[in-house]
């Protein structure tokens, strides 16, 4: 018997392997494309506060940022008392620790009007998870509390008023 060397089946294998390489490319690359799909947010901050017979002041903001995001909270008066917390968005909302006057430790804050500021941290400082929802110098970030650094990029900057009786 003469055997002759049959090309057909390791020709089908190769093909084989060659249509599931390609067929995977496409499936990671149409995952990819939807990764990116990526909505602008138009952020939304509000505040409450609450003083507590000690006279000292705590605040909740709440907010559509994404949680893991990092915020600074300010408080401040025209007589020279600031005070700040760091906090990070969960659930859309954050929780300051309670302010009270440091100058005269731990005593009641003074009545009067103190200005209340909400502020992001430079986009790149925030986490990966974050920044997927931001953008990497926060170019998703739109509307009236965001403001754009040539440096920084886009920044929350959120100021209000109120008055400790």
């Amino acid at each position: 018997m003469i055997y002759k060397k049959s090309y057909i089946l390791p020709s089908t294998l190769m093909l084989f392997f060659i249509f599931l390489l390609l067929s995977g490319c496409n499936t990671k690359q149409e995952v990819a494309e939807e990764e990116i799909k990526v909505e602008k947010i138009d952020v939304a901050i509000d505040f409450s506060y609450k003083v507590n017979s000690n006279r000292f002041i705590q605040f909740t903001v709440t907010t559509n940022l994404p949680d893991g995001m990092k915020l600074g909270l300010g408080i401040s008066n025209n007589d020279g008392y600031s005070a700040g917390d760091n906090v990070v968005v969960k659930n859309g909302m954050v929780k300051s620790t309670w302010f009270s006057n440091y100058k005269n430790l731990n005593s009641s804050l003074d009545p009067g009007e103190y200005k209340f500021r909400v502020f992001s941290i430079v986009p790149n400082l925030q986490p990966v998870s974050v920044r997927e929802y931001i953008g990497e110098e926060g170019e998703n970030l739109t509307g009236e509390y965001v403001k754009y650094d040539s440096i920084s990029g886009n920044l929350i900057r959120f100021e209000k008023y109120f008055t400790i009786e």
